[in-house]
Parts: C-alpha cells; sequence; structure tokens
C-alpha cells in the first residue's frame, strides 16, 4: 500500500526533480509480444484471415496503448485539488531572536507531509511552490505531516512577513492544497550591536573629528546616532559621574567638535533606528579619548648638569602637556664633523625615556670625544607625532688628566704689548686663557689677550695689550674644557716677569694743606708703580682756562716727593688742582692725574668788579651798580673825574653802598658839584698792610645835573 512507503521527505533531493512512475508501461510492454506470437502459429488457409486479424489487432493495441498512455499520463499530473483539506487553527505562538514558531491543527485526510513557504509581506510573486531565499526552516522546508508547530529561525529582522502551509499527497497524480496563511507576521529585532572603533582625527588647536564604524549586526535602518560628550569624569562609561557634557545629533558616522588641546573626553555613541513602525536604539559605545597637541612643543631649559671623562648627564624641564615619551639622539662627532646618530656608550639614538623622567646620562664614552645631544617628546597616537627636538651641541668629553701647555716663554715687550709663546699639551681641551696677577698686591690686572677673542687650543702664541701700571707680575696660561662643570688646569707660569705699563699711576689721597695770600700747599701719598715725576695744573672753574702757577720753586717734581708749595694765583677763584705722575718717553706718558675740585684761593689781589652799570643820574648824584666776590676784598675805592682833569668830585660827598643780591652791590653818591660828564672809576680792595687792589673798573661819561 502507499501508506508504507517512506515519505518523498525522506529522499528529498530540489524541488524542481521530477517523480518518476514506473507501473503501468511495465505491464503494457510486457502483453504485446505474447499476442504477436500466437497469431504465428495458425494454419496457411487462416493466412488471410490471420493477416486481417492481425490487422485489427494490431489497431486495437496501438489504440489501447494510446488511451492507456493517456491515462498514465494524466495520473502522473501535480493536481491542486480542492479535496485536500488544509490545516485549521494556524497561529503565531512566537516572535522572538529573529525566528517565529507557528502551530495549527492536522487535517483529517490522507497526506505526505507539509510544505512550508515564507515571503515578505510586499512580495507579489507567488511563492506557493518554492521558498523565500530569507528562510531557513525545518528540515529543508518538508515538514513531516504527524508535526503540528515548527520553529523557523534566521528570519530577516524588521521584516512584515506571510507564512503559509500546504498540506502534500504524492501521486499519481500528486495534490497540494490551496494552503493556509498567516499575513502581517512583524519579525522583531535582537538588540543591534553599538557603533565601534571610535578614533579622532585633529583639524585644528581648537576643533577634533570623531569617527565610527556602522554596528555590525543590524538588520533596521540608522536614521541618527546621539553622540554624547563629557570632559569631567570619573571614570569613563559610569554616567552618573559626568559634567561638562555636550550632545550632538548627526547622520553621519563622524562628527566635528570645538574642543581643547591635551584634554581627555568621554565619548558615548548611540544609533537610532527604524525596525518596522518601531524605533529602536542600538547599545551605546563608549571610548575615552585624549586629543592631541597639534603643535607638540619640546622640553624647555636643556642644560648640562655635568661631564665627566667618560660620561655626561643632561637634564631638562617637562613641558606642560600630556605626551607618551621622550625621544633621545646622540651623535658622536669628529673633528667638527658631524657624524650619523647611533649608538653612543650607553645612550642608544632612539632611546625611549619615561615622560616623568627629566635627566639621562649617558656613560661609556671615550674621552675627548664630542657629542651633540637631542631630546624630543612624542606621542604615540593616532596620529603619532614628534616633537621638533632641543639640542645641546658640542659636548666635550674630557681627558682623564687636565692637559698643560710647555714650554711658555715671554716674546717681544714694549709699552703697549707683550707676546707670549708656548708647546700645545697632545691632550683634548677647548680652549686657554691667559691670566696677569700682580705680585705687590696679588691682584688680577685686567689684561686683554688676543684681541679679546677666545684663544683656541691650536694656537701656541698670543699678544697681550701692557697692564695699566708698571708692576712685576705673574704670568699664568692655563687650558680649559667646557663642562658644566668647568674644568681648567693649573696653569703653565712665568713668575716675577716686569711689565712697564700702559698709564703711569695715580698719587692717593691728595689732600689742600696750609693757604695764604702768597701760597698754597699740597699733600698725597706716593704710588707704588714706577714714575719719574709731578706736575700740577690749576684751572679756574668759572672759565675752565688753566692758571700760571710756579710749584717747588719752579724745579721738577721728584717721584720720591709727596708735598709742594705753589704761587697763589693772581685773584681769587674756584679752581681745579690736578696732580699728575709722569714717565718720560720716548714717548712721554702722563697718568689721567689725581684731582682736587672747587678748592677756593684768595690769589694775590682781589678780582676786578664786573658788570659795572649807571642805574639813575639825576640832580646833583647818580646811582651804579656792580658784581663782586665779597669773600675776596672787604673794601673798595671810588673816584670821580670830570673828563681828562684831575678835579676828583667826589671826595668829602655821601657815598653809600648797599647789598641787593649775593656778590651783588649798588652805590649811591649825592652832592656833586658839577656840570660837566664825569668818569665813575671802582677798585675792590683788600686790606692789610699794604692794602691791596684790584684793577679799575671805569663807567665813563656819566652826565650829572648837579650844582655849578
Amino acid at each position: 500500500m502507499e501508506d508504507d512507503k517512506p515519505p518523498p521527505y525522506v529522499q528529498y533531493q530540489s524541488s524542481d526533480a521530477s517523480i518518476k512512475w514506473v507501473e503501468a508501461d511495465e505491464a503494457q510492454s510486457q502483453a504485446s509480444p505474447n499476442i504477436l506470437r500466437k497469431l504465428r502459429c495458425t494454419s496457411v488457409k487462416c493466412l488471410a484471415i490471420a493477416l486481417v486479424l492481425c490487422l485489427m489487432v494490431t489497431l486495437a493495441a496501438f489504440t489501447a496503448l494510446f488511451v492507456q498512455r493517456f491515462e498514465v499520463s494524466q495520473k502522473t499530473e501535480h493536481v491542486r485539488s480542492t479535496d485536500l483539506p488544509d490545516v485549521t487553527e494556524l497561529k503565531l505562538l512566537a516572535a522572538v531572536d529573529n525566528s517565529i514558531i507557528v502551530s495549527w491543527r492536522r487535517p483529517q485526510a490522507r497526506f505526505d507531509y507539509y510544505m512550508v513557504s515564507i515571503a515578505e509581506d510586499d512580495d507579489l510573486q507567488h511563492i506557493s511552490n518554492q521558498m523565500s531565499t530569507t528562510t531557513s526552516c525545518v528540515n529543508c522546508k518538508i515538514i513531516h505531516r504527524d508535526q503540528t508547530r515548527v520553529k523557523l529561525t534566521n528570519l530577516k529582522a524588521c521584516a512584515t512577513l506571510n507564512v503559509t502551509i500546504q498540506v502534500h499527497r504524492n501521486g499519481p497524480p500528486e495534490h497540494t492544497s490551496r494552503g493556509a496563511s498567516l499575513q502581517g507576521i512583524f519579525i522583531p529585532s535582537e538588540e543591534p550591536d553599538p557603533p565601534s572603533n571610535i578614533t579622532m582625527i585633529p583639524t585644528s588647536r581648537s576643533r577634533t573629528r570623531l569617527q565610527w564604524d556602522h554596528p555590525d549586526k543590524l538588520a533596521a535602518v540608522i536614521l541618527a546616532y546621539n553622540v554624547k560628550i563629557c570632559r569631567t569624569f570619573t571614570k569613563c562609561g559610569q554616567k552618573d559621574h559626568l559634567d561638562n557634557c555636550t550632545e550632538h545629533v548627526t547622520s553621519e558616522t563622524s562628527l566635528t567638535f570645538n574642543s581643547t588641546e591635551d584634554t581627555v573626553y568621554c565619548i558615548f555613541v548611540t544609533g537610532k533606528a527604524r525596525c518596522g513602525m518601531d524605533e529602536i536604539s542600538t547599545r551605546t559605545a563608549v571610548a575615552e579619548i585624549r586629543t592631541p597637541v597639534v603643535a607638540l612643543p619640546d622640553v624647555t631649559d636643556l642644560r648640562l648638569v655635568s661631564v665627566t671623562p667618560n660620561t655626561f648627564t643632561a637634564a631638562w624641564t617637562k613641558p606642560n602637556i600630556n605626551f607618551d615619551y621622550y625621544w633621545v639622539e646622540v651623535s658622536d662627532i669628529n673633528n667638527g664633523i658631524s657624524g650619523t646618530p647611533g649608538t653612543v656608550g650607553s645612550c642608544v639614538n632612539g632611546s625611549i625615556i619615561h615622560p616623568d623622567q627629566t635627566q639621562v646620562t649617558c656613560s661609556q664614552l671615550q674621552p675627548c670625544s664630542k657629542m651633540n645631544f637631542k631630546v624630543r617628546t612624542h606621542i604615540i597616537g593616532p596620529p603619532g607625532r614628534t616633537s621638533y627636538g632641543v639640542s645641546l651641541y658640542d659636548i666635550r668629553i674630557p681627558a682623564s688628566v687636565r692637559p698643560e701647555a710647555t714650554n711658555l716663554a715671554l716674546g717681544v715687550v714694549d709699552e703697549d704689548i707683550f707676546v707670549l709663546k708656548w708647546e700645545r699639551p697632545k691632550a683634548c681641551f677647548d680652549y686657554y686663557t691667559v691670566e696677569v696677577i700682580d705680585e705687590s698686591t696679588n691682584s688680577r690686572s685686567n689684561v686683554t689677550c688676543n684681541n679679546g677673542v677666545m684663544i683656541n687650543p691650536y694656537q701656541t702664541r698670543v699678544i697681550c695689550e701692557q697692564i695699566n701700571t708698571c708692576a712685576n707680575v705673574t704670568i699664568r696660561v692655563k687650558t680649559h674644557t667646557r663642562g658644566p662643570p668647568e674644568r681648567s688646569s693649573a696653569g703653565a707660569v712665568l713668575r716675577h716677569v716686569f711689565l712697564q705699563g700702559k698709564v703711569p699711576p695715580e698719587v692717593r689721597n691728595l689732600q689742600l694743606g696750609a693757604v695764604d695770600e702768597d701760597i698754597f700747599v699740597l699733600n698725597w701719598e706716593r704710588p707704588k708703580a714706577c714714575f719719574d715725576y709731578y706736575t700740577v695744573e690749576v684751572f679756574h672753574e668759572s672759565t675752565n682756562s688753566s692758571s700760571d702757577v710756579t710749584c717747588n720753586s719752579g724745579t721738577v717734581i721728584n717721584a720720591n716727593q709727596t708735598s709742594v708749595t705753589c704761587d697763589q694765583i693772581k685773584t681769587c677763584e674756584n679752581v681745579t688742582i690736578i696732580v699728575k705722575t709722569h714717565t718720560r718717553g720716548p714717548p712721554e706718558r702722563s697718568s689721567e692725574g689725581a684731582a682736587l675740585r672747587h678748592v677756593f684761593l684768595l690769589g694775590k689781589a682781589p678780582p676786578r668788579v664786573t658788570n659795572l652799570k649807571l642805574v639813575a643820574a639825576k640832580d646833583d648824584g647818580f646811582t651804579v651798580s656792580f658784581q663782586n666776590h665779597m669773600e675776596c676784598s672787604d673794601a673798595y675805592a671810588k673816584a670821580a673825574y670830570v673828563g681828562e682833569s684831575t678835579n676828583e668830585v667826589l671826595r668829602g660827598k655821601d657815598c653809600k653802598f648797599a647789598i641787593i643780591a649775593y656778590n651783588q652791590l649798588e652805590l649811591t653818591c649825592t652832592g656833586i658839584h658839577t656840570c660837566d660828564k664825569v668818569d665813575f672809576i671802582l677798585w675792590a680792595a683788600r686790606k692789610g698792610e699794604p692794602n691791596v687792589y684790584s684793577p679799575a673798573a671805569i663807567l665813563p661819561s656819566i652826565n650829572i645835573r648837579g650844582k655849578c
């Protein structure tokens, strides 16, 4: 019986495979040969009858075969029959996680299996005999006739589906029911994956672009992304400890926001998607980022801390930014030519130093080598960046023994310069210095050598200026190696070298001694340095002109004197007195001089009164004004004459002096009996034995209308 055959889903190969039906054909092919053999065995007599019968039988056989073939063809045709009932009570039990479960009641009929088809709600194609490519169902589209439920998995999320179950009976002929359907089944989505791979790219010092990838598994259509950016947080991801946050919405997978260099931000990115009629959110992607420094700064105050015969130590100040490490470059310099950076002692080119470290020591270095040292700051990124770098150049690694010049000798010496010669030491160093020490005072003399330029290590001769004053000196030539610390040798020495000096020495403690109307005395202390004699100069401060003064009775003031007597100047004056030392030449040399300023000397006679003017002339008198140093005189003499006669008109007349300002006076005379013009004469006088008078000051032709 047909019901005992295994159902075709056991041998199912493909939907378009044909079913081969063979029982009726085999029976027809076996019957035809027997009938022909019986016809051949009749007698000859019946040959004609047999021939006719044979033709009739053959025609009947062909007719029967044709009819049978037609019936078999009808039996093997697939028939969608209305007499095969569909399942009943078809219903949806569950729809979750991209799958659905449907159940039904088995129809009360004989059939072999169920056929299940699924299509999206907007699929217009008739799919009763094939399955949607979006569907994977139990047992490859064929359901056992005893099942009354099925779970369909791997369905397209966020889609609306139609599920159709048909009942099928094998043939011949095959029959399939019209099918029972569930319409408009909405397939929900699992919770979508979050956006991934949040990264940043700085676009300027104040703008940063965030980028992220679309969620890996998401059937729905992304509508927008919600981006939350927080600057203050305890732990990124803990939403209850956030502050200084801004929120943005974008339909792109990137966002540019206002940012601050070298600042940590907590970033939250959530996708908003449409799933059917519902709006769903992806899981939130969280990332902690630090905005980079666009212009990465270098260290500051890079300096050498120490240099020894086989090491150097460099230190610096850390820049006020966050970075990942320092990058150190060391180059060995040979003969002033920069070598290729590489491994130099313990310092390897490209050495990475922790960002909190601000000092490094390079050891195992060769004495007399020179190093260049560079330190950079570096950020790993992305994007990775390295600063320009700060360098120390020409770091000399000193020799273990400090070198000294040899065979130091004095060469040419004259009044302006002296020359030193020596032999260069073999060890390495950076430059020479020359020291000149005055042996009498053990003080260092300021001497310029080599025109003030550093004496390089390849020189073996140098010209120096003479010291300022002659002395016995010690000359020391030292070698130096730059540090830190600066290293210098003890020095090659020449002792008890006499240098004449460029300028004679100055007297010390110059003072004014006794002063009277005829002389003044000067006292001083002799300078220790060498010279030949003194001179004394006196300058009138009012006119800045020199005064002819005779000192030491007109003889040379020798170098051993410490006092001198000079004649008074001719008139009283404030003067400046200068005492100079001299060295005979050629060329003659003189010191700048020690000076006494604003010295008041009475002089040998009072000075002439000045600025004598007529103030008024009326009736029998007149008034004149004049200026005079009141300290220089204590009286005045006066006279008035008519023309060139000897008629003195002021004798016995009433004349009075009045002080109208400092060193400024007026004289008024009355009772003059003359009608002629008179010449007025005035002298300043200093009372004594005898009285001393100044040169006369004359005011001529005073017109007096007195009593005639």
